[in-house]
This record gives structure tokens, C-alpha cells and sequence, in this order.
């Protein structure tokens, strides 16, 4: 697994978080975790350097996920934040957290990574929305 692949898991783990919201627990987000997990062969899972990354990203993003809302909700500009889909609220959730928390990842690694996300999991135009949300997060939580 690449740190590409770890950051696309986190994405789709996060993706599938925001559907079972009611519960947070700690055990519900390591069955998350665990199930997608599944479709990797242990060679691929194991104690990998992405695979810790993988995990340090899905549960600090759903134990920060009301500072994180919080800040993107500040950036994101005429637009509701409960009218964003579902797949650009899972990136825009982990590049924030990465953003704000992640020191050894570049911020602009964090955005060029969840812009490539946006093209492949969003709509047409959730490249540059996303892009431009996360200009805004950078500039609020780096001032």
C-alpha cells in the first residue's frame, strides 16, 4: 500500500463514516478500519508505515470532526455546508486534518493529494472547489 492508496482508504473509510454518524465510538471506527481492510492481503496491511498513517488519519479526523466542520464551514463561502456531497466532505475532512494536525506532510501535498481525490471521486466541479476550500483552511489555521 502506497501513501496514496492509505490516503484514498481514509478518504472511502471517512466516506463511509459520515452514513453511520450515530455512533462514534472507538470500536466503530476500528471496524471502519478493519472491513476495509479486508480487501488487502496481510502482506499490504500488517504494521506498515502507510497503514499507521492510514489509521492515525481516520481516527483523528473523526475525533477532531467538530473542529474540522468547524473550519470548513468558515471557509467554505456561498455554500451550505449540508449541501456538500458526500464524497468531497470525505476529502475536504482529510486534507484539513492533515492541514491542521499533520506536520510531517507538506500542506501543499495534502491539497494536490485531495485535488487529485476530487477528480477521481467528486463531480466536475469538485477539482477547484475543493482546491479552493483548502486555500481558505490553509490561510485560516497557518495565520
Amino acid at each position: 500500500m502506497s501513501r496514496r492508496d492509505a490516503r484514498t482508504a481514509a478518504v472511502k473509510i471517512i466516506f463511509g463514516y459520515s452514513f453511520s454518524v450515530t455512533d462514534s465510538s472507538p470500536d466503530s471506527i476500528e471496524k471502519l478500519i478493519e472491513g476495509y481492510m479486508q480487501d488487502f492481503d496481510d502482506s499490504e496491511g500488517g504494521a506498515s508505515e502507510e497503514y499507521i498513517y492510514l489509521c492515525d488519519v481516520v481516527r483523528g479526523t473523526v475525533s477532531h470532526l467538530h473542529e474540522i466542520d468547524a473550519i470548513l464551514t468558515a471557509c467554505i463561502k456561498d455554500w451550505s455546508f449540508d449541501r456538500l456531497g458526500k464524497a468531497d466532505l470525505a476529502i475536504l475532512r482529510v486534507a484539513a486534518y492533515e492541514i491542521k494536525y499533520r506536520e510531517d506532510i507538506p500542506e501543499s501535498v495534502s491539497i494536490n493529494e485531495a485535488v487529485e481525490l476530487a477528480k477521481t471521486y467528486g463531480t466536475d466541479d469538485s477539482p477547484s472547489f475543493v482546491n479552493g476550500v483548502l486555500g481558505s483552511v490553509y490561510k485560516l489555521i497557518k495565520k
